[in-house]
């Protein structure tokens, strides 16, 4: 919207315009209240860009909960978001009404389970959110406008609210979680009860979350020498016909086809600390030869997720640890924001890192040093800037985290995730046919649709590792929507339903490795699987 579009609106929907406020921004939050829908959401971090996308987007067919150009979007770090915007028709709880997403990104995914399991239990959820009586378009930083692009409207983010406007105590309307309940640990490292999970809560699937392994330039580089990659100087858009939408422009050794790989084995045993130096990989540093590792706490759906692959933990058998935090070596991060600056602190520099567990354990790395980390792969542009452009995202057995690697069964790395609310009847549970309850509702419906997700993902395809993001899980869509086998970067990208299911027995087991969707995809070949293409060139 324009300025003179969105004043108009002001005074047409609030009463009043504020100086140049917008129709929705915090300051008409107050004057708004009878026609606010407050939907508080807690837990994974790794969802945290495409919950946003479910407000800004506005695919055919498929758009966001917000009116477009009226999103403000308020936060505290990575820890905490507000979305205030006018309410799409979308959002399912009628005209004139005013959407407030709160997002509370502490801990991670146990965050999306144990406090709702608090509040069923009859206790308190313990869950803070940003607070619109307190955060002020004054004292949350300079306003930064985002233009409408594609199928995303503008939106305004106030990057700099204090962490004194995150004392809004709530209980969470609905959780996220990245793997199922029983996978994951609290923040201090507990097992969530299985349960109390059973009895209090419902789960609904959600999306397939990619994942990937990602280390600093200074090992990406130096993984490229010692494989000897010749890495090309032109760049073809990973044999899509026109570049993906905004797609990226990477070219020689930054560009996929000179992506280096490690084995899950060599991966396995860097993060348990078999291998801790670069000699072990052949490769010395000048500056550190240490390995370090960006990990997430305890309560990550992230962590339990990279665990769970690689090294069989959180699946009920022997396994070896990964450290949870070292105060040299090792590293715990609160969120997938904290990995990313972790990985910024060893390849730039400048930055102290202070530990997640003991707060009183302190370093600051070396430019140039090597790390290891772990995210998903909802990447933007703005998350690699913000990280000072400090990583890559490397193959793992000669395959990269991309959308048609999944669908071809070469990157079996991604977990299925659940929305958790309160099963009704319990103390805190909030009424599916409430507002809050309707407006949750249309989010979860969202999250995860092909059709959304594959507009969603073109939010994350301007990286050096090609074309990721999220997958519609096959147990929900094949049947409806199958993917097209063997998959490529064009069909991947206009239908990214799965082909692969974490649920073949009926129940999400994200401790599976993923197997063939044959129940709704019989009319697939077995040549079709078989000749699959993918590999790191693509």
């Amino acid at each position: 919207m324009n300025n003179s579009l969105r004043y108009a609106v002001t005074v047409a929907l609030a009463g009043a315009a504020v100086g140049s406020a917008h129709a929705t921004d915090i300051s008409t939050y107050t004057s708004n209240a009878a026609n606010n829908v407050n939907v508080f959401v807690s837990g994974s971090t790794a969802l945290d860009n495409t919950m946003t996308n479910a407000a800004i987007q506005q695919a055919a067919g498929q758009q966001g909960l917000c009116i477009p150009g009226t999103a403000d979007i308020y936060l505290i770090g990575t820890s905490q978001k507000l979305i205030y915007c006018q309410a799409n028709t979308t959002a399912n709880v009628g005209s004139g009404k005013f959407l407030a997403l709160f997002k509370e990104s502490n801990v991670g995914s146990a965050n999306g389970v144990q406090p709702l399991i608090n509040a069923a239990k009859g206790g308190t959820a313990g869950t803070t959110f940003l607070n619109p009586a307190v955060a002020t378009d004054a004292n949350c930083g300079t306003a930064v406008t985002t233009a409408a692009t594609g199928d995303f409207s503008q939106y305004v983010t106030h990057p700099g609210c204090g962490t004194g406007a995150g004392n809004l105590a709530a209980t969470p309307t609905g959780g996220f979680a990245d793997v199922e309940a029983a996978m994951l640990l609290t923040a201090g490292g507990q097992a969530i009860s299985a349960t109390d999970t059973t009895n209090n809560l419902s789960a609904t699937p959600t999306v397939d979350q990619v994942w990937g392994v990602a280390v600093t330039k200074a090992l990406y580089y130096a993984l490229q020498s010692a494989e000897g990659l010749t890495c090309p100087s032109t760049y073809t858009s990973y044999g899509v016909t026109g570049a993906p939408s905004g797609g990226p422009a990477y070219v020689g050794k930054d560009s996929a086809s000179c992506a280096p790989s490690l084995s899950r084995q060599q991966v396995a045993s860097i993060i348990t600390r078999q291998i801790g130096n670069g000699t072990a990989l052949s490769i010395t540093n000048g500056v550190d030869d240490t390995i370090y590792i960006c990990r997430r706490d305890f309560g990550s759906g992230t962590e339990a997720s990279f665990e769970a692959y690689f090294v069989g933990q959180r699946c009920g058998k022997p396994a070896l640890s990964v450290p949870g935090e070292e105060g040299f070596a090792v590293w715990a991060a609160g969120s997938s924001g904290g990995v990313r600056t972790c990985l910024q602190a060893f390849q730039n520099g400048g930055i102290t890192l202070t530990g997640f567990y003991d707060t009183t354990a302190s370093f600051e790395p070396s430019a140039g040093s090597y790390a290891v980390g772990f995210t998903n792969t909802e990447i933007t542009q703005a998350n690699m800037t913000g990280a000072g452009d400090a990583f890559r995202l490397i193959a793992v057995d000669g395959v990269l985290p991309q959308i048609a690697n999944v669908q071809d069964g070469t990157w079996p790395y991604f977990s299925t995730g659940n929305a958790y609310t309160i099963k009704a009847g319990k103390p805190g549970a909030t009424s599916p046919t409430s507002l809050p309850g309707l407006a949750f509702a249309a989010l979860t419906k969202l999250i995860g649709h092909p059709t959304w997700t594959a507009d969603s993902n073109t939010n994350y395809s301007k990286n050096p590792w090609g074309i990721a993001g999220d997958m519609s899980p096959a147990g929900l869509y094949a049947s409806t929507n199958a993917p097209a086998l063997p998959a490529n970067h064009t069909s991947a990208v206009s239908n990214p339903t799965n082909a692969y299911t974490k649920s073949s027995t009926g129940a999400i087991n994200n401790c599976d490795q993923p197997v063939f969707d044959f129940n709704d995809l019989t009319a697939t070949t077995p040549e079709a699987i078989v000749l699959g293409t993918s590999n790191v060139n693509n």
